[in-house]
């Protein structure tokens, strides 16, 4: 009885011990795919062809041309790159900002790019927020640069017209459009934006400042391709209308526009208007400062 006992465990055991082995095979056999990624994957074979054939393709495939490609690469790669292990070849700095590029410009799925570029989504899941925050760690201090003084926000505010009032509305008017702009040529560009980004609340942080450093800089750097005449909201000042740009010819954004407000104001409103044109109009700091405090 007992070597029955004992002989069913093992029939048990070498039955388990063979459906796993068949499980390991399987799961081995179809990741095969993977292991060809520096044969067939996107970033060692379209793109050569592109850089080669149809430069313009490969800058509209990633956004930036190919001299502002290796640029990028050479700033991130010592914070990005991997080594060769006696297991696996590494994914190189190359592929993985070619990735996350590719990830910012068509906010394609992970297991889309997986597919592509023959890296597992697990893994393209930590490459993206990495080369992410590398990105903007290298462009920073060059091209992202908020207002800090009294003078630079000025200078953001557009001077020069004849009437106080008219100084006043042509700014928030400005201001708004430029907001606008800003917003419409980031969502075309990198259309990440136009759909829910399904990552951590952290993860989305540090593509929303990539995203925004590159903008900067490629403002910079080639805004006739980046931003060619026409492609902004334009408006007329005389005529109080908003002419559109060619970006709203791009799918709709995920982003939520900003809905049209009538043009009606409360007495509030006026008065702060009133107070604010002094402040821009070389009043002082102090003296706004104390204005404020009378409508509180």
């Amino acid at each position: 009885m007992d070597d029955d006992i004992i002989g069913a465990y093992a029939m048990l055991l070498l039955l388990k011990k063979k459906r796993n082995l068949q499980k390991k095979r399987k799961r081995l056999w179809s990741r095969q795919w993977l292991q060809r990624r520096r044969e067939e994957s996107v970033a060692f074979r379209l793109l050569r062809e592109l850089e080669v054939e149809d430069p313009a393709t490969l800058r509209q495939w990633m956004r930036l041309d190919r001299q502002q490609y290796l640029d990028l690469l050479r700033l991130v790669t010592p914070l990005i790159e991997k080594q060769d292990t006696n297991m696996r070849q590494a994914v190189t700095a190359e592929e993985r900002l070619t990735l996350t590029l590719r990830y910012l410009a068509t906010g394609e799925s992970y297991r889309s790019l997986s597919c592509q570029f023959r890296i597992s989504h697990n893994l393209i899941s930590s490459i993206i927020p990495t080369v992410c925050k590398a990105i903007y760690k290298v462009l920073q201090s060059s091209f992202v640069h908020l207002p800090t003084t009294t003078e630079e926000w000025q200078k953001v505010a557009g001077r020069g017209e004849s009437t106080e009032t008219r100084i006043f509305n042509y700014r928030l008017s400005r201001a708004r459009r430029t907001t606008e702009n800003a917003f419409g040529i980031l969502t075309a560009r990198f259309q990440v934006f136009k759909q829910p980004i399904r990552t951590t609340p952290e993860n989305v942080q540090d593509i929303t400042l990539a995203a925004v450093a590159l903008h900067n800089y490629l403002t910079e750097k080639s805004k006739d391709t980046y931003i060619p005449q026409g492609f902004t909201d334009r408006e007329d000042i005389e005529n109080g209308r908003l002419h559109q740009g060619q970006m709203h010819q791009h799918a709709h954004a995920a982003i939520e526009d900003l809905h049209p407000v009538g043009r009606g104001h409360t007495n509030e409103a006026k008065q702060v208007r009133e107070l604010l044109k002094g402040y821009f109009n070389n009043e002082g700091q102090v003296h706004w400062q104390a204005q404020m405090a009378q409508l509180h």
